[in-house]
């Protein structure tokens, strides 16, 4: 056997693996343990590749010490993995893959006699405690000259101040004793990065009181829409993944014999209908289904005998059955939803004068242009209902124009965002030789948004420079400080969630959605993508506060993709099956382009 027990001496039980891998026999004793529990005071379980999620469920009532170092397979706390053990007052986690702060410390938190924790130790420490040499009780600033096996915990932003203050009971945290003058710093950085509850509510309310508030109306419906939310999303960290697709969404347009999951590419939710969105594939087709029942109403293949991957989707407000398509070979087409029936590729549409290699297309407020953008510095103005190009905007930007976005309700203000570093303002009531502004960035630009009231531009520049500008003239209103990896490949985009009192943002390399404050950029949530998942992009859900879906990809080179819808309000995990293989045929990383 793979497992050496070493006996319950002094009620001490050693479970460690040898350099052999875990046979059949280990693993149903692991399970069997974590369901019937030990009555021992002391467990070290290390070196174990049994355990992703911790879910130790059986009766460990007289457990005070728990060690899981080097458990490289850990990844979740599960919501009530502690429940068994409420004598538990030393944890240590060193080198596991524990990574979301936020689940992490939700879970630890029901643990009301834990008094030392470790994610990461100091050499001459064995166990838990302070560390002798390192710790003086007294000093805000002090630190562990040696660092060694740290979690990936550890290197989030503000770790320790964020784990002193929402743990207010530690004593000792990675071998450090937690002095008075530290947990007030702590404290004080915290409220600085970090919002405890939605829209800072410092009081939490019960879901009951917010609903016996609104009966009798003494304040705004926003305001108990707000309370609503921050009642339900309370000190939760586990919201509801869920797939969007299931099986029976599949791949109809090329006949049974060849039918095969879908893969996704883009997708965008109806600016007015709150169950529809449609939903672009690197196959080329193009689908609008009900996301609230995963039912397909609509299909059509848009590039028939072309392999092209659809790039760009717009919906038209005034005109809520029409639907602009845009694809990386340059085709651009208007579809009426209501033409579309499913395992029909022969529907009518609109066709304008193709634009090579486009990445993006977007309708202004009157539905009368549209502009399009993609891998050249250069960007087109059409006329929806005359199908004809109107103009051809030549070396606006010296490098490529990923997005270009029209504002919300001025028909004649739109935006260009490139990979040159700069996002300029053009207004269609002046020339278009010269922009209104220009305001840039350290990185290339990803993308760029306008916020639904049109006061802000949202822009997102490579490897998580995210920051807000005032639109009338482009200064910096806000940044979001979202830590840098040091890669040129993490594509990273952002967008408005609960109108504009949120944002959302991804990146490429990366497993984290990060939820920020709109007015303040202070952190609330960040969700994580279990299965070595990776942000391709994501979009808020118009019509419901703190939802979102996320379109979520492997880094591998046949890259798989899935649309994974996301409830903050809730606090349930549903199991999900991966969808087929995709792969990249582009002329650039697929995961930069597009919005």
């Amino acid at each position: 056997m793979g497992i050496i027990g070493m006996g319950m001496a002094d009620d001490v039980v050693d479970l460690k693996n040898t350099p052999s891998l875990f046979d059949n026999d280990d693993e149903d004793l692991l399970r069997d343990l974590c369901k019937n529990g030990l009555a021992c005071q002391v467990l070290n379980l290390t070196s174990s590749k049994v355990f992703q999620k911790l879910n130790m469920v059986g009766s460990f009532q007289k457990l005070h010490t728990l060690n899981l170092d080097f458990c490289t397979s850990l990844t979740i706390l599960e919501k009530d993995c502690f429940a068994c053990m409420p004598n538990l007052s030393r944890l240590s986690m060193c080198e596991t893959r524990v990574s979301n702060i936020w689940t992490t410390s939700a879970a630890l938190y029901k643990l009301h006699s834990l008094v030392e924790l470790r994610f990461q130790n100091c050499l001459c420490c064995k166990g838990t405690a302070p560390c002798p040499v390192s710790s003086s009780g007294n000093s805000a600033t002090r630190t562990i000259t040696n660092k060694y096996h740290p979690s990936p915990i550890c290197f989030e932003k503000n770790y320790r101040n964020y784990m002193i203050t929402v743990l207010p009971g530690l004593i000792v945290l990675d071998n450090i004793l937690i002095g008075d003058l530290e947990k007030k710093t702590a404290k004080k950085i915290y409220l600085e990065y970090y919002e405890s509850s939605p829209y800072n509510r410092r009081q939490r309310e019960r879901i009951i009181d917010v609903l016996g508030g609104r009966q009798i109306g003494r304040k705004s419906q926003c305001y108990y829409s707000r309370s609503l939310s921050a009642a339900k999303l309370g000190s939760s960290a586990w919201p509801v993944l869920c797939p969007l697709l299931s099986n029976s969404l599949c791949n109809t347009t090329k006949g049974q014999e060849e039918n095969k999951g879908l893969r996704p590419r883009q997708f965008e939710y109806h600016p007015s209908n709150c169950s529809l969105m449609a939903l672009g594939t690197l196959d080329g087709e193009l689908f609008v289904i009900n996301h609230e029942n995963g039912r397909t109403l609509g299909q059509v293949q848009t590039n028939i005998g072309s392999e092209s991957s659809i790039l760009g989707l717009c919906w038209l407000k005034n005109h809520p059955s029409k639907l602009l398509s845009g694809s990386d070979n340059g085709s651009l087409r208007l579809y009426d939803i209501q033409n579309m029936l499913t395992n029909d590729s022969t529907v009518d549409f609109n066709k304008y004068d193709k634009f090579e290699q486009l990445t993006s297309v977007h309708a202004n407020s009157t539905d009368n242009r549209f502009v399009a953008s993609g891998y050249s510095r250069h960007v087109a103005l059409y006329d929806v209902e005359s199908e004809k190009r109107l103009q051809l905007l030549a070396d606006v930007h010296n490098g490529p124009i990923n997005v270009a976005k029209f504002a919300n309700h001025s028909p004649s203000l739109f935006v260009t965002s490139s990979f040159d570093g700069d996002v300029k303002m053009w207004d269609l009531r002046q020339e278009p030789t010269r922009s209104c502004y220009v305001a840039s960035s350290s990185r290339g630009n990803v993308m760029v948004c306008f916020s639904p009231d049109d006061l802000y531009l949202l822009v997102s520049s490579v490897d998580n420079e995210v920051k807000q500008l005032l639109a009338v003239d482009g200064r910096v209103h806000m940044k979001i400080e979202i830590d840098s990896t040091g890669s040129c490949h993490n594509y990273t985009r952002s967008y408005y969630m609960n109108g504009r009192d949120y944002v959302i943002s991804g990146s490429s390399e990366e497993s984290a959605v990060r939820v920020c404050c709109g007015r303040t950029g202070r952190r609330l949530r960040d969700i994580h993508l279990e299965g070595s998942r990776f942000v391709q992009s994501l979009r808020g859900d118009p019509f419901r506060d703190f939802h979102m879906a996320i379109l979520a990809s492997y880094k591998h080179p046949r890259t798989e993709l899935e649309i994974m819808k996301v409830n903050m309000l809730a606090s349930n995990q549903c199991g999900h099956e991966l969808l087929p293989q995709a792969h990249h045929h582009s002329f650039y990383p697929c995961s930069c382009l597009g919005a």
